[in-house]
């Protein structure tokens, strides 16, 4: 997905999240326990062939090679429709290519399967999420949390819910959201910057610029932390504090060979300076 270097950007939509995605060995003990019984020796191959494409599948999503991860994913499929985690797992490829629709059918198709699968109501959401479907996205998000989740992925369906609330401009929603997600872990740096952005979005800066701070705290090299707080530092009137950030994502930027940010980032450090000298 092409970077978008603006004043708040949420980072949470830039992540598909991969981390409530059975893992392989996961699937592999499903395997087990269903191969227990006899099966005739060609039905027996088949779901053997099916488990090992669908792991296969998996593995590579995990290396962020997602054509093969979806053409693995397919051939566990045209030999089992009914295959839930080959179906989930191209979802999820389909999603981190920006394949946004085919992700969705992927998951409609699961839902058929799995009605009360959480995993596919997130996903789905955040494909919907990621078309700008926003209403859309906060029913899935809906449906998800009716389950009895487990509580990392209670925190990243209610970071992901308070998104598109706060797309959908319902600030207070979006705040509270983000907030339960941080006590049920205050490590979420993801949720400290979407919540900056909602009390931003509220025009509470003092308390945009803390969780701000708290990001940063963190995760020390964050760019796009520092250029978002380097930004709200400068509408405070602290411009030596907002150089000192915009420097630092500049610097980062730089370094991580984001080129687009790091030129974006360099303008404002020109236009700072330059209003800086006229006044003087």
């Amino acid at each position: 997905m092409q970077f978008i270097l603006k004043f708040c950007f949420s980072f949470a939509m830039m992540l598909a999240m991969l981390s409530i995605a059975l893992p392989a060995q996961a699937a592999n003990q499903a395997a087990s326990v269903q191969t227990a019984q006899p099966m005739p020796q060609a039905a027996e191959l088949k779901h053997e062939t099916v488990a090992a494409n669908s792991n296969r599948c998996l593995a590579l999503l995990h290396v962020e090679d997602y054509q093969a991860a979806i053409a693995a994913c397919t051939q566990a499929l045209q030999l089992d429709p009914q295959a839930a985690e080959a179906r989930l797992n191209r979802g999820l490829a389909y999603y981190r290519q920006a394949h946004f629709r085919a992700a969705i059918a992927d998951y409609n198709r699961l839902l058929a399967i799995q009605p009360d699968d959480f995993r596919a109501y997130y996903n789905r959401g955040l494909a919907e999420l990621a078309l700008e479907r926003y209403q859309v996205s906060l029913a899935d998000f809906n449906q998800a949390l009716q389950s009895d989740l487990p509580t990392p992925a209670e925190a990243e369906v209610l970071m992901e819910r308070g998104l598109a609330y706060l797309m959908l401009e319902r600030v207070e929603s979006a705040i509270a959201d983000f907030t339960q997600a941080i006590q049920t872990d205050q490590t979420l740096e993801r949720a400290y910057y979407n919540r900056a952005c909602a009390y931003h979005q509220r025009g509470d800066s003092w308390a945009a610029l803390a969780d701000f701070d708290r990001v940063l705290a963190l995760v020390p090299s964050d760019p796009q932390a520092h250029f978002s707080r380097g930004r709200l530092r400068q509408q405070l009137g602290d411009p030596r504090g907002a150089m000192q950030d915009l420097r630092q994502a500049a610097q980062t930027f730089q370094r991580q060979g984001q080129m687009m940010a790091y030129e974006a980032v360099r303008q404002w450090i020109s236009h700072i300076q330059s209003h800086q000298t006229a006044i003087g």
